[in-house]
C-alpha cells in the first residue's frame, strides 16, 4: 500500500515540473512553482539529488575536455600515417608506436564524448526539474552528440536549454558551437601533413587544433556557468 502523503512532487510524465499527488493517485493539477516537500518524490529522485549527480561529474568533464581535440588530432595523425605507409608499400607501418598511440587517443576521445553525453543528460534533467522549458527530452538532447546530422544542432540546443530565459549566454554558446563545428571540419586538414614540408605541416596542425582548443575552453566555461545557475536556483 502506498503511504506517500499528499503534496507536490515531480511530474512522472514530465508534462510539468510538479504534479499534485492526493495520497492515492496523481491528479490533473500541475505547477511550475509549488515547493517540493521534504520527503522524496514518488519513484523519483529529488531535485537536490539530480543536481548532485550533475555536480559530481562536472569536474571530470571540465578536466578532460581539452583531451578531446588533442586525442582527435593524434588519432587522425595515426590514420594518415597508416595510409601513407600503405601507399608507400610499407605493410609494417601499422605496427609502429605512433599507430598504437593513435588507437589509444581514439579511445580517449571516445571516453570524453561519452562523458559529454552523460553530463548533458544529467544537466538537462536538472533544468527540466527546475521548471525550464526545453525543446526536447534530456535523453534526446544528450544522444544528439552521437547521431550524424543531428549532432550539428541538437547539442547546441541542449546547451541553450540548460539556462533559464533571460540568463542565457547566447553569444558565448554560439561561439562555442561555431568553433566546435569548425574544429570537426578543420581537423581533416591533418590528412595533408605527411605530404607537405615541415613548415606547412606545422601550420596545418595549428589550423586544425586552434578551433578545437577554443571550443574546449568555451565549453569549460559554459559547463561551469550552467552548474552555478542550477545551484543558485535550487538554493533560492
Amino acid at each position: 500500500m502506498n503511504t506517500t502523503p499528499p503534496g507536490w512532487y515531480q511530474d512522472p510524465w514530465h508534462q510539468a515540473p510538479l504534479r499534485w499527488w492526493d495520497g492515492t493517485r496523481w491528479t490533473e493539477h500541475t505547477s511550475p512553482y509549488a515547493p517540493v516537500p521534504a520527503g522524496a518524490a514518488i519513484n523519483q529522485p529529488s531535485r537536490a539529488g539530480l543536481f548532485e549527480r550533475e555536480r559530481r561529474i562536472t569536474p571530470w568533464l571540465r578536466g578532460l575536455l581539452f583531451v578531446w581535440p588533442l586525442a582527435t588530432a593524434v588519432s587522425l595523425g595515426g590514420l594518415v600515417s597508416t595510409f601513407r605507409s600503405i601507399v608507400d608499400g610499407d605493410e609494417a607501418g601499422s605496427a609502429t608506436g605512433f599507430w598504437v598511440l593513435a588507437q589509444l587517443a581514439s579511445v580517449a576521445g571516445l571516453a570524453v564524448l561519452v562523458l559529454r553525453v552523460l553530463w548533458l543528460y544529467r544537466a538537462a534533467t536538472v533544468a527540466r526539474a527546475l521548471g525550464f522549458d526545453p525543446r526536447r527530452e534530456p535523453l534526446h538532447s544528450a544522444i544528439g552528440w552521437l547521431i550524424p546530422i543531428l549532432n550539428y544542432w541538437w547539442p547546441y540546443q541542449g546547451m541553450t536549454d540548460l539556462f533559464p530565459e533571460g540568463q542565457r549566454p547566447d553569444r558565448r554558446i554560439a561561439w562555442w558551437w561555431g568553433m566546435s563545428i569548425a574544429s570537426g571540419l578543420s581537423l581533416f586538414v591533418v590528412v595533408a601533413v605527411p605530404f607537405v614540408s615541415a613548415g606547412v605541416a606545422v601550420a596545418l596542425v595549428v589550423v586544425a587544433l586552434v578551433p578545437a582548443l577554443v571550443a574546449a575552453a568555451l565549453e569549460v566555461g559554459l559547463v561551469s556557468e550552467a552548474v552555478a545557475v542550477h545551484e543558485r536556483l535550487l538554493q533560492a
